[in-house]
């Protein structure tokens, strides 16, 4: 959660900003989730990349009585919405956050995070959540 939330303060002013002058919200409700979005390229994620940031949705909001972030394309949303009102350095940053989670997995575990297990994910992401303060 300390992952996302340093992540969010990073892009949020400029979705409040967006939603505010109006063109935000119709943004959003126009994406239609996808089952398959982590199998295939997002508009700004490479394959590998929404594969790991469904990981990430999926460690970080798991499914309860609910249903995680993986399972409601949270991820797929996400690569929407970075290409439909973010600038280019803000996806920059986005995209540097996804490969620094992998890379991290793979110096601490020495494998990509999508081949962890849920208690390494949540080490990498704590771990990191710490640097991004």
């Amino acid at each position: 959660r300390a992952f996302l939330q340093s992540l969010s303060q990073a892009v949020g002013f400029a979705a409040a900003t967006t939603v505010v002058a109006g063109s935000g919200m119709s943004v959003a409700f126009a994406y239609t989730p996808k089952p398959d979005s982590a199998s295939r390229p997002g508009l700004l994620f490479s394959k590998v990349q929404m594969q790991i940031l469904r990981d990430i949705c999926d460690t970080v909001l798991p499914a309860t009585d609910t249903k995680s972030a993986a399972q409601v394309d949270c991820h797929g949303f996400v690569d929407h919405q970075l290409v439909q009102c973010h600038s280019q350095h803000q996806q920059q940053m986005c995209i540097d956050a996804v490969e620094l989670v992998n890379a991290n997995a793979k110096l601490e575990f020495g494998n990509a995070f999508s081949q962890l297990n849920n208690k390494q994910r949540i080490k990498v992401l704590v771990e990191i959540g710490y640097f991004m303060k």
